[in-house]
């Protein structure tokens, strides 16, 4: 039987539709990145304890990647 690593992690959100979230820092709404139960190529995203969703990583990195670009200083 083989283990397996657990990694979960929680970006904080600092907009919600364009709207400044503030508050305490404990108390911000956070987004869930987790692994994918079986397989490395995917990771699990969610917000709140709503819909839960699974994303190629390497799409998402890619994703995030253009978007940063889009500014074209």
């Amino acid at each position: 039987m083989a283990s397996r690593f657990e990694s979960i992690n929680f970006i904080e959100i600092y907009e919600i539709n364009g709207t400044e979230e503030k508050g305490l820092r404990s108390h911000q709404r956070k987004v869930r990145v987790r692994e994918h139960w079986n397989s490395q190529e995917f990771v699990l995203l969610r917000i709140d304890e709503g819909t839960e969703v699974t994303v190629l990583a390497s799409q998402l990195v890619r994703a995030i990647e253009n978007a940063q670009n889009a500014h074209g200083y």
